[in-house]
């Protein structure tokens, strides 16, 4: 792969997607050390990593810090009442505190005990999986918003650990929680229903690429298993309005949705923030969602800039990679001037009356030169994408948090490190950088434990 001429992102300005041409400094940014998190699979014995109430494998809170006593910290006494009820509804697994004073980037995380002070744990490798002291669970369920809990820590914990995170309130949080407590005991999704939509502005644009390497990859891959091959519905081309996707949501009631467009990045509202862009430019409304259409239980991929959210402490993460003066950069300088947060349509997906189980999406965006492998040109998506399938719909279905695992696998690929120290070329030293950066942004929203029913006998 050589120094492209430009790069693309795949957010929207208004008019069309961002790109540019790399900035002086492209040599020089792969050479930076930013890689961080650990490849090293958490140990949790011989226990199914599905059976999350196993105390080989666990389910915990990740919480802000408080002012109360230990033995207060060791449970959610500061958290609203749906919180306390989902801890019970888990098994009253481990609560850890998060601090940023006291983090830093400091690997570990401190869990509080009634009897004594607290402990802090590693996470960056060699850590075994579970309740007990000395351990950390192998779900981990972050409360908080950005501000308060920030996405580094999840990029980190993702590494090892399923994770995902909630950032409701109020009746939001009440909807949410119920359902996951009841297990959408009530849900009318067609179980073997999916609705996939892509947004393609043309060869010259990523919207292609994330079609051919996400979308096409997921489409085949349901429609080889027999239960979802006749209930896939794919909408793309000039049908991949914002008013089709929100009719074949209602029309289908699906469990599984994916979709692959730019996210809105103009800062003129906060409530359209990384929200799909269509084929004709037009925003979806985030509205819709509970109202035109009750997720009701569905899982939702959202492939475009900030889908799940921004995160305000990147910096100048991209200081250098890109010519300072193109719409890319424009793009990438704006989203850092507005707060860490998560996106709008995650929330309201979460939050509606009938809320999803979970939504993955993307903080900040994803570039075009790293959704093919440097060497051998192959989509490094593809793995992923079908192995998500697999996993949500396997004759034994495993939790979301433990579905997407396979993206975050790939993370810090040894081959990739071993060449990354030895390779004085600076375009696969950038791609190197940017891979690790576009799957470290990819994040769950939602209880990282939640998934489907086991396949009835038979089917």
């Amino acid at each position: 792969m050589t120094r492209p001429e430009t790069l693309q992102i795949n957010a929207w300005t208004g008019d069309e997607g961002a790109d540019g041409p790399p900035g002086n400094g492209w040599d020089q940014w792969g050479r930076k050390n930013r890689f961080t998190g650990s490849d090293t699979p958490l140990a949790h014995k011989e226990a199914d990593p599905r059976d999350f109430m196993n105390p080989e494998v666990g389910w915990g809170l990740v919480l802000p810090e408080s002012s109360g006593t230990p033995a207060q910290k060791a449970t959610p006494y500061d958290t609203p009442e749906p919180i306390q009820q989902l801890h019970e509804y888990r098994g009253n697994g481990p609560v850890f505190r998060y601090s940023k004073e006291r983090h830093g980037g400091v690997g570990f995380l401190r869990r509080y005990f009634p009897d004594r002070q607290h402990e802090d744990i590693t996470i960056v490798g060699g850590v075994q999986s579970g309740t007990e002291a000395g351990t950390i669970p192998l779900y981990l369920c972050i409360v908080g918003d950005p501000e308060e809990i920030p996405w580094s820590l999840e990029y980190q914990l993702n590494g090892l650990f399923y994770v995902g995170r909630i950032d409701l309130e109020g009746p939001a949080l009440k909807n949410y929680v119920s359902a996951v407590c009841t297990d959408w005991a009530d849900s009318e999704v067609d179980r073997w229903g999916t609705v996939a939509w892509a947004v393609d502005l043309g060869e010259s644009d990523i919207t292609h690429l994330m079609q051919s390497a996400v979308t096409d990859v997921v489409v085949d891959e349901l429609r080889k298993d027999p239960d979802t091959a006749d209930t896939t519905h794919y909408v793309n081309g000039a049908d991949a309005t914002d008013k089709s996707l929100i009719e074949a949501l209602g029309e289908v009631a699906p469990s599984f949705v994916v979709s692959t467009s730019h996210g809105e990045t103009r800062i003129n509202s906060s409530a359209t923030l990384g929200v799909p862009v269509d084929i004709r430019g037009k925003t979806l409304d985030p509205n819709a969602i509970g109202s035109d259409w009750h997720p009701d239980g569905a899982v939702w991929f959202a492939h475009a800039c900030c889908s799940a959210g921004t995160d305000a402490a990147l910096g100048d993460r991209y200081l250098s990679l890109l010519d300072p003066d193109s719409s890319a950069a424009r793009v990438i300088d704006s989203l850092q001037a507005i707060p860490s947060q998560t996106a709008p349509l995650a929330k309201a997906a979460l939050g509606a009356e009938r809320p999803a189980r979970a939504f993955i999406g993307q903080v900040e965006p994803t570039f075009d030169y790293t959704m093919w492998e440097y060497q051998t040109q192959q989509f490094v998506t593809e793995a992923f994408c079908r192995g998500l399938v697999k996993g949500l719909f396997g004759e034994k279905p495993q939790p979301v948090g433990m579905a997407i695992r396979r993206w975050f696998l790939h993370n810090l690929d040894k081959s990739w490190l071993e060449a990354y120290g030895k390779n004085v070329d600076p375009n696969y030293q950038v791609w190197c950088q940017l891979s690790i950066l576009d799957r470290q942004s990819q994040v769950l929203l939602g209880d990282p434990a939640v998934g489907f029913a086991e396949r009835a006998a038979g089917s």
